[in-house]
């Protein structure tokens, strides 16, 4: 009898460790499957101890957001981590531009849900609540997600390559921006935040850089290699995550820089092309074909004697103005006074 007693209270005793680490964590039929008893049963032993249930068995809507083997999963974590918010009562509020509402609504079919947008008037944005409190408690545990995630910064698991690249798209795309003209990736957080983004950085440079911190206190890491943000987006392209076009499309595959094109105009001023015929073949800024002009020797060539003769004869023949004769001799019209008044030709080269 004695024996007895002790193997009942033994199974109470481990009831109620059981219930208290996992009556509010796991499902009722995991539950029923773990201690191969009854529901009203283990509800009754659960009254019994004062333990009380918080979880919700209505169905997991966000439950692929556990699935990390998703690379679009991962996307949308690094984008809720960026710019989601979970409340004291574990659901997950995005606060968006009005003009990203389609864009955000691609989630809706990856975890095959509907969302309803409210209006956020202050903000003149709209809010999109995310509620499945089984599954949110589960990735704040995951990712050590606080509610104030600005100065108490999540942790980010293991991920293999594919995963923790998708995840940094997200991230961008959340609190990241990327320049007009498509030549600069960036990423601004509190200094808090300062490890996590030197990684990042290093996830999609294959290198790892010191960042200091700005003057107000954050952290900021920057890319402007232009042919790897070309890359970083093909990659995104090829794992079919769901990018932001109003930022990605800045990026434009095949960009011609800067330095190629001085070389593309250098090539058509040694062909003896004239300006109007370079802007209307290639399409470049004047300001960029003048500055070739202004630098290659047709300008900077020293000059001989017949040459100044001839300019000084047109000058002193009051026809022509500076500006014509600069256009006809391929110099600079604050140049013709110097050349046509200085007697030392090793002066005038100089100048020139």
């Amino acid at each position: 009898m004695e024996c007895y007693k002790n193997l009942k209270t033994d199974r109470s005793v481990f009831i109620k460790k059981y219930l208290i680490e996992n009556y509010s964590v796991k499902s009722k039929n995991e539950i029923i499957d773990e201690l191969d008893l009854s529901w009203n049963y283990i509800q009754r032993m659960a009254h019994y101890f004062g333990i009380k249930r918080e979880f919700n068995d209505s169905p997991r809507t966000l439950i692929k957001l556990l699935d990390f083997d998703d690379n679009i999963t991962c996307y949308w974590i690094g984008f809720l981590l960026a710019d989601g918010h979970i409340s004291k009562h574990d659901t997950i509020s995005v606060n968006l531009n009005l003009k990203d509402k389609d864009y955000f609504e691609q989630i809706e079919k990856h975890l095959n849900i509907k969302l309803k947008p409210s209006y956020v008037d202050k903000l003149n944005a709209i809010r999109y609540s995310l509620c499945d409190r089984q599954t949110i408690l589960k990735i704040k545990k995951i990712f050590d997600w606080k509610t104030n995630k600005t100065k108490e910064i999540p942790k980010i698991p293991k991920l293999n390559g594919n995963q923790i690249f998708s995840l940094i798209i997200g991230f961008i795309d959340g609190d990241g921006s990327i320049s007009k003209n498509g030549g600069s990736l960036k990423i601004v957080c509190d200094a808090s935040w300062k490890n996590i983004l030197e990684y990042f950085y290093e996830v999609l440079t294959n290198e790892y850089k010191y960042f200091k911190l700005t003057s107000n206190n954050c952290c900021q890491i920057r890319i402007t290699k232009i042919k790897l943000l070309e890359q970083i987006k093909n990659k995104a392209k090829l794992l079919n995550l769901p990018i932001m076009k109003r930022k990605w499309d800045r990026i434009i595959d095949g960009r011609i820089l800067k330095n190629d094109k001085y070389l593309i105009v250098k090539k058509l001023f040694n062909e003896n092309k004239s300006v109007v015929d370079i802007i209307t073949e290639t399409g470049f800024s004047r300001s960029l074909i003048y500055k070739v002009r202004s630098d290659l020797d047709i300008v900077k060539r020293r000059l001989d004697k017949d040459f100044i003769i001839m300019l000084r004869e047109y000058y002193n023949s009051n026809k022509y103005s500076q500006i014509e004769l600069s256009k006809m001799f391929n110099i600079k019209p604050g140049n013709i006074n110097k050349i046509v008044t200085y007697k030392t030709w090793k002066n005038l080269d100089d100048e020139i």
